[in-house]
């Protein structure tokens, strides 16, 4: 049946928001509110302006009993993990703070909420930038409550006999008192869910809570390195082989200290999310001891270009060959090249039937993804089917096309990955260019790379259908999880593993940078937050593509 299908569909590639919203459209025509609901949460979770998503998740809400974060399965816990006096993983010798925002949502910053819970666990205070210590007799595992007060505009803070401890409108910080403090949040009560893990979370270090004027947020501090632990266990899948681990461990680290110097100014005055837009996180909640172990074998290493920590994009798989950072036009990464990421030369595509069969076969033999502890099918090759309604709907919104009647493919970069389509209909034609820009118009959330090829269907002159076969998922700029785990197998270290994907970086240690006396080895030296991208060299003019 049509359900099977779609399940089946979903169980293959979770990516797939044109089976989800047809599992959600399906599910809700039959009666199955429940179902329908969860479904409209996940395809909103990918496209979080979803019309059809958003009207059926409204329309099944109110059969939805009980508390809705229950109901679709939110991660809770109970009581704190990690030991505050325990000494695994080994405690960084050289601390560097990071600001992590937390519950990362879709406009970029951290969820507002209206309520959560928080249990630290060791003793702690709760200390104000303006007031110093508030508090200073928490004890470890208590729960108090933080909520906001619309009525008044203040953050009202309880303990579990809901007795009022304080009050404030200034942002104020939960500091564990142990070198291995953390600080459980749980059941938040977010504003807006929409693209947002509502699950709970233990986060390492201090919790600052920042009022604004519909509630509050929630700004994770802790060391860089201890942050790390949390990242790369999320990063690869459990069983990997360390030397991935590591590898991931100086990538990782890297795109941390990037951020940390080139984000845009905030009131939060927060680094990155926690989210995917810099590189996902879950703290305690998502540690893998052997990631731990890794970002500690690797403290203080980065990749460096000219003096200065370097960019490091990173992603899932790159399909056979990483992008050219110039091709992709996104300043720095002129130094970024293109690699194989085989262990063998691959065949060069010559013509668009050579890139056809590419993506329409099964991966060639001696891609590194392939010797990679068990990889997701969908990760390396993917398909979808797309309605030409959606499709109209969605360039309309951007320039009135009318009816379709092709899309296609205007150019390419050498690698094969679409720099920009043209959408032609009856009334005119618009075109996308840009990773961003093709994304929102094929599969908003849930296009998995832009190496792909079209196989248009048609009824009359009209477009009915576009088939969309695939390689690879990410932007294919820099660092490949998936090939560096494969390379780890095949007995790799992690200093090649990084070298291959980086062959013009360096790799040095930033909290002990080479003697000055050394001229030939220009350290990047101690890390500086004065650091402005925006004040670097203009990049270069990327080449024309030819012909």
């Amino acid at each position: 049946s049509m359900l099977s299908y779609l399940r089946q569909a979903l169980d293959v590639d979770p990516y797939d928001r044109e089976a989800l919203r047809g599992l959600a459209r399906l599910l809700d025509k039959i009666g199955d509110n429940r179902g329908a609901w969860l479904a409209a949460r996940r395809a909103l979770a990918l496209d979080p302006k979803d019309p059809d998503a958003l009207k059926i998740l409204k329309r099944n809400a109110s059969f939805i009993v009980g508390d809705p974060d229950e109901a679709s399965g939110v991660r809770r816990i109970a009581r704190p993990a990690l030991n505050p006096a325990g000494e695994e993983p080994p405690a960084p010798g050289a601390p560097r703070t990071v600001r992590v925002g937390l519950f990362g949502a879709p406009d970029g910053k951290p969820a507002t909420m209206t309520r959560c819970y928080l249990m630290v666990n060791s003793p702690f205070k709760v200390t104000a930038a303006a007031f110093g210590a508030i508090r200073d007799n928490g004890n470890a595992l208590d729960q108090w409550g933080i909520e906001a007060r619309p009525d008044t505009g203040v953050i009202e803070v309880r303990d579990s006999a809901r007795n009022l401890l304080f009050v404030s409108k200034q942002p104020f910080k939960f500091v564990p008192s142990a070198k291995l403090g953390s600080v459980l949040i749980k059941s938040p009560r977010i504003s807006d869910i929409v693209g947002v893990d509502i699950g709970d979370r233990e986060v390492r270090g201090s919790v600052e809570v920042i009022p604004n004027p519909w509630g509050f947020e929630l700004v994770e501090e802790v060391p860089l390195e201890e942050y790390l632990y949390g990242v790369v266990s999320l990063a690869l899948p459990d069983g990997s082989p360390p030397e991935a681990l590591k590898a991931q461990a100086v990538v990782s680290r890297t795109a941390a200290l990037w951020a940390m110097g080139h984000h845009a100014p905030n009131l939060e005055r927060f680094d990155l999310l926690d989210d995917r837009s810099t590189q996902a996180s879950l703290g305690v909640s998502g540690e893998m001891r052997s990631a731990g172990d890794a970002v500690v074998a690797t403290e203080g290493m980065v990749l460096g270009r000219a003096g200065l920590v370097a960019r490091a994009p990173q992603h899932e798989d790159s399909g056979g060959r990483t992008e050219d950072g110039a091709a992709s036009g996104e300043p720095g990464l002129e130094d970024l090249v293109s690699v194989v990421d085989a262990a063998q030369p691959l065949a060069d595509w010559r013509t668009p039937l050579d890139l056809e069969r590419f993506v329409h076969d099964a991966p060639p033999p001696g891609l590194y993804s392939e010797a990679a502890p068990g990889p997701l099918a969908a990760v390396v090759r993917w398909v979808r089917v797309l309605d030409a309604r959606d499709l109209r709907d969605r360039a309309d919104a951007v320039k009135k096309v009318g009816r379709l009647r092709s899309v296609r493919v205007l150019s390419r970069t050498a690698t094969g990955r679409v720099k920009a389509l043209e959408v032609s209909g009856v009334d005119g034609s618009v075109v996308f260019t840009g990773f961003a820009a093709i994304q929102g118009f094929l599969s908003p959330g849930s296009l998995r790379s832009t190496l792909f090829t079209l196989q248009p269907v048609y009824d009359g002159k009209d477009l009915s259908r576009l088939l969309v076969w695939g390689a690879g998922t990410g932007s294919g700029l820099g660092f490949s999880r998936l090939g560096a785990n494969g390379q780890a197998a095949l007995g790799a270290g992690w200093r090649d593993i990084v070298k291959r994907y980086f062959p013009k970086y360096e790799i040095r240690d930033v909290n002990h940078p080479p003697a000055a006396s050394a001229p030939e080895h220009r350290g990047l030296g101690p890390y500086r937050r004065k650091l402005n991208f925006r004040q670097a060299k203009p990049p270069s003019t990327p080449p024309r593509d030819k012909k």
